[in-house]
C-alpha cells in the first residue's frame, strides 16, 4: 500500500481526483452548432462581471483551458498571437478557466507568465460546468468554440489547434 507522507503528495492526487471528476461528469446534452450560443456571466482574473452577451456583434473564440493541461499551454502563443493580430477586426477570444487551474491568484501569476492578452474568466465547478454542458459538453481540454457576430456557434475544436487551424475557420466570420 502505497503511503503518502507529504501534503504536496495528497494535493496532486486530489488535483487529478477533481480533474478526472470535473471531465467525466460533462456529458454531451445537445449539438450546438448552428444554434444560439449560451450565455453566461464569471467573473474575471480581477472579480469584474464577463458576460457573453457583453460581447454581442463580435467574433468570439471561447476557449475551455486548464493551467496544468499540456496541450492547451501549447496553444497558449498561438491565441495571444490571434488576439493581438485580430482584435481590431472584431474578434474577442475568452478563455474559460476549468476550476482545477487553482484560484484566480494563481491563474493570474499563470496568465501574467504566459503574458496572455485575452480574457479569462472562472467559477466555481458547478458553474463550469453548467456553461460547459449548455454547449454540449466538453469531453477534453482544450475545447474550443467559434461564435459569429450575430452569436452563433459555428466550430467547435477539440484538443490543440494550431493558430492556422483556428484562423481557416475565423477568417470566415471576420468579414
Amino acid at each position: 500500500m502505497l503511503i503518502l507522507k507529504s501534503t504536496t503528495g495528497i494535493r496532486i492526487i486530489a488535483l487529478a481526483i477533481l480533474s478526472m471528476v470535473f471531465l467525466i461528469n460533462i456529458t454531451y446534452s445537445q449539438e450546438i452548432i448552428g444554434k444560439k450560443a449560451p450565455d453566461f456571466e464569471l467573473n474575471d482574473l480581477n472579480g469584474n462581471k464577463v458576460k457573453l452577451s457583453d460581447f454581442k456583434g463580435k467574433v468570439v473564440m471561447l476557449n475551455f483551458w486548464a493551467s496544468w493541461c499540456g496541450p492547451c499551454r501549447m496553444e497558449i502563443p498561438d491565441l495571444i498571437n490571434i488576439q493581438e493580430k485580430h482584435k481590431k477586426d472584431g474578434l474577442i477570444i475568452i478563455g474559460i478557466t476549468i476550476p482545477s487551474s487553482g484560484t484566480p491568484e494563481q491563474v493570474k501569476k499563470f496568465a501574467e507568465s504566459y503574458k496572455i492578452n485575452y480574457i479569462l474568466v472562472t467559477g466555481s465547478n458547478i458553474e463550469i460546468m453548467t456553461i460547459a454542458t449548455s454547449y454540449g459538453g466538453v469531453r477534453a481540454v482544450p475545447t474550443t468554440f467559434l461564435i459569429d457576430r450575430d452569436g452563433i456557434v459555428r466550430h467547435q475544436w477539440i484538443g490543440a489547434r494550431s493558430k492556422d487551424d483556428f484562423m481557416k475557420e475565423v477568417k470566415k466570420y471576420l468579414k
